[in-house]
């Protein structure tokens, strides 16, 4: 008996190690999977923001040499419109000057006058401090508008040796819109893969995230993330990813943050399944144990009783074998006596 509990004991521990094994299966290949996607993901935001940094470079290439041609000598004696002719010409939405403070002190739309670009973001605002009549360009930088929250693309030039910098800007979807590259509706399919829940492209910025996508400040509440790394939090069925990127070129001062939402309602219901198969496999298996024991037992008893029958026949024949034998004994006796 004591055999058979260890042999009982033995399955059951077998199977415990079989369904920790299915499940160990499971989790990896789901986090094999979430790898994948991941980098996938990165790997296609990418190329996507590699491809929209050389659209923004192409179609914007050919006004560069205008901006040379229409630099003006006096800053302080440029007008409204002069900027506003400019503007026309270069075919952009707005033009700006910007002193060596990094403060906008004329503009071709009459707006924004004396804005400071420090409190929009401080890394701009210190190059151009720093890098004023130095002939430097800065291409394709994209940012907010602050008066209209639109995606927009800034370009700004440094005329060698002058006092201010030169800004253009363009609201960017339209411009890929006119340009014929990219429509607002195709903007988004550029980035948004078919194979995740949810995906947004996130501008992280001092003064509160924004959506590329849905071009808004984007309430969602992001990890502190380094450049460049990646944060996976599961939030039951599903994942979600985080991935922080510089943007190419010159398109930002501001890192651009991936979010996604991975769908893993799958793994949930193999593991619901493994979990259903097992303890039906760890049922039957005792129960067979069980059954097979009590077989045993029962055998072990019938072959027992049987032992036991024999012996009894055998003391039965031995009995009368010695009642003939004393009876043999009196009749001898009986006859010597005669």
């Amino acid at each position: 008996m004591k055999a058979w509990r260890w042999c009982l004991l033995a399955v059951a521990l077998l199977m415990l190690i079989v369904g920790a094994g299915g499940f160990t299966a499971l989790h990896n290949l789901e986090a094999q999977h979430i790898e994948a996607t991941v980098g996938q993901l990165n790997q296609h935001v990418r190329q996507q923001l590699g491809l929209l940094d050389r659209t923004i470079a192409a179609g914007m290439e050919p006004a560069l040499p205008l901006i040379e041609q229409q630099l003006p000598r006096d800053p302080k004696a440029v007008s409204q419109q002069d900027l506003s002719q400019m503007a026309e010409l270069l075919q952009v939405d707005a033009v700006y000057l910007i002193n060596a403070q990094a403060q906008i002190i004329a503009s071709s739309d009459g707006k924004a006058l004396r804005l400071d670009l420090n409190k929009i973001d401080q890394s701009l605002g210190k190059r151009l401090q720093e890098r004023v009549g130095s002939g430097d360009e800065i291409i394709d930088s994209l940012g907010v508008s602050t008066r209209t929250g639109r995606l927009m693309i800034y370009h700004y030039y440094a005329p060698k040796g002058q006092p201010y910098w030169l800004e253009t800007s363009l609201e960017l979807k339209p411009f890929l819109a006119r340009q014929k590259i990219i429509s607002p509706a195709l903007f988004n399919a550029l980035f948004n893969p078919e194979y995740v829940t949810s995906f947004d492209l996130v501008l992280q910025r001092p003064n509160g995230n924004y959506s590329m996508l849905r071009e808004k400040i984007s309430d969602a509440k992001l990890p502190s993330l380094a450049l460049g790394q990646t944060v996976i939090a599961r939030d039951g069925e599903s994942v979600r990813v985080y991935s922080s990127f510089a943007l190419g070129g010159n398109m930002a001062f501001a890192n651009a943050v991936l979010t996604a939402k991975l769908d893993v309602a799958v793994y949930r219901q193999l593991e619901q399944q493994w979990l259903a198969a097992w303890l039906l496999l760890t049922l039957l298996a005792l129960c067979c144990v069980y059954y097979l024991a009590q077989r045993s037992v029962q055998q072990f008893e019938l072959q027992a009783l049987q032992v036991l029958n024999e012996k009894q026949s055998a003391g039965t024949e031995l009995a009368l074998i010695r009642q003939y034998a004393q009876a043999q004994a009196e009749v001898r006796q009986e006859q010597l006596h005669q």
